[in-house]
């Protein structure tokens, strides 16, 4: 139901926590941001499968609709998706074209166990821990499976999210990006892969073809929150951000729960709204991504003790990956060891990330640990690929060393001219 453009559908990754609970519909409703909640049951016996479907409105906390049992046999359990999809869709009164239609039908599993496979991996956490065990399910369901599309998406993002986070080798940054576009050779609508692979061209200096992707994506589902939370953050790369945060904030009013859109937070950051980024970052689940930026926003509010406690829960849960490292860092420059902090940002230079982004935070490091060359260095490999968010380079207290240095003007110049370049283009 994500390709119908008059419906809004939350991942399967937010409801997982509803299982094997009894539950209130008018309750989940509210905490989804949903009209309408999907109840449902079964019953196996021997190859045969019995399934009960209840339609229920949050606001009333009526139900619309409860289905006939359904019975098939398990053989064709991918035959359920369709029939309920179908049934709530009749009595829902939506209309949709053949189009639309055509696309539902595409990303259907050929194996019950590939399948397992694939849920088992979008169940695992956002975390390094999360994205080992994902990849790892990811490619047994590929093997048993090779023609299911949303598997070939959810590894690429995985594994592009653990060669950032994990300091891996960047040729894994190119496998994802192959395993998106395997993706997209098999279904070339599938919202999450034309998602992924528009964030890894932003990352890589690639934005035109990163909007070539949010447009099909809006074209596709305007209501879609992936799309949305894409085109955000070109446009942070950008220095856009006002365009930046209105796009971010409507995927988490379309998603609310999704982690991904906790990135909001690094937007209002760079806008210097340093208390809606903390509100941000506390609407999801603590992670390693989110105590670090806590810890860099209370650093910023000149509140280092409170920035210590973030940095240090960081550090011990992973402190050889980018979040402890950077974490590290901030440590350091607080405490006066600044040889430990440099220590540190060599260390993730060295990893050679492909996210531009990434090198404006190496930069901004050495800037506050006093590393003049480091910061120059890392700053010119940012804005070469495609981080150019000048607003921010302006206002950011961690640049504060180095602001007088003539080859940071002129990196700053050049980064001033590729945002305007780039706003005209598109407010024109």
């Amino acid at each position: 139901l994500v390709y119908l453009k008059n419906i809004s559908v939350r991942p399967s990754s937010l409801i997982r926590k509803y299982e094997n609970q009894i539950i209130d519909p008018a309750v989940v409703c509210d905490d989804l941001k949903v009209d309408y909640v999907l109840i449902g049951n079964y019953l196996k016996e021997g190859n045969l499968i019995r399934m009960n479907v209840e339609l229920v409105e949050g606001q009333s906390n009526e139900m619309i609709w409860r289905s006939n049992q359904i019975e098939v046999d398990f053989q064709n359990a991918f035959e359920l998706q369709d029939i309920v999809a179908q049934e709530v869709l009749e009595e829902m009164h939506i209309q949709f074209s053949q189009q639309e239609f055509n696309r539902i039908k595409k990303d259907i599993p050929n194996n019950p166990l590939a399948y397992e496979y694939y849920l088992r991996s979008i169940s695992y956490p956002y975390t390094i821990r999360g994205d080992q065990l994902a990849i790892q399910m990811l490619n047994k369901s590929i093997e048993l499976d090779s023609s299911f599309a949303p598997a070939h998406s959810q590894l690429g993002h995985r594994i592009s999210r653990f060669a950032e986070f994990g300091l891996q080798n960047p040729e894994e940054t190119k496998k994802a990006e192959n395993c998106l576009l395997k993706a997209l050779s098999l279904n070339g609508t599938l919202i999450t892969a034309l998602g992924s692979l528009a964030n890894i061209y932003t990352e890589t200096n690639r934005v035109d073809m990163a909007l070539e992707l949010t447009e099909q994506m809006l074209s596709i589902n305007p209501n879609n929150a992936e799309a949305h939370y894409s085109l955000g953050y070109i446009f942070r790369f950008t220095g856009m951000l006002s365009e930046s945060i209105s796009e971010m904030e409507k995927a988490i009013a379309l998603e609310p729960q999704n982690p991904k859109f906790r990135s909001l937070g690094i937007t209002y950051i760079n806008m210097g709204e340093n208390e809606k980024a903390l509100e941000a970052l506390e609407k999801f689940e603590e992670s390693p991504f989110a105590m670090t930026y806590k810890g860099m926003v209370l650093l910023r509010q000149n509140h280092p003790v409170q920035a210590i406690k973030y940095f240090d829960r960081v550090i011990d849960l992973e402190p050889e990956m980018l979040w402890g490292l950077v974490s590290i860092a901030n440590k350091a420059y607080i405490e006066g060891n600044i040889n430990e902090g440099l220590a540190a940002v060599n260390k993730l230079e060295q990893a050679n990330v492909t996210d531009a982004e990434a090198w404006y935070v190496w930069a901004s490091l050495y800037a506050l640990l006093g590393d003049r060359e480091g910061c120059i260095r890392s700053l010119q490999r940012a804005v070469d690929g495609g981080y150019y968010n000048y607003p921010f380079m302006l206002i950011d207290s961690y640049l504060n060393s180095i602001r007088d240095d003539p080859e940071f003007q002129i990196i700053l110049e050049e980064a001033k001219k590729k945002h305007l370049a780039f706003r005209k283009r598109i407010l024109n």
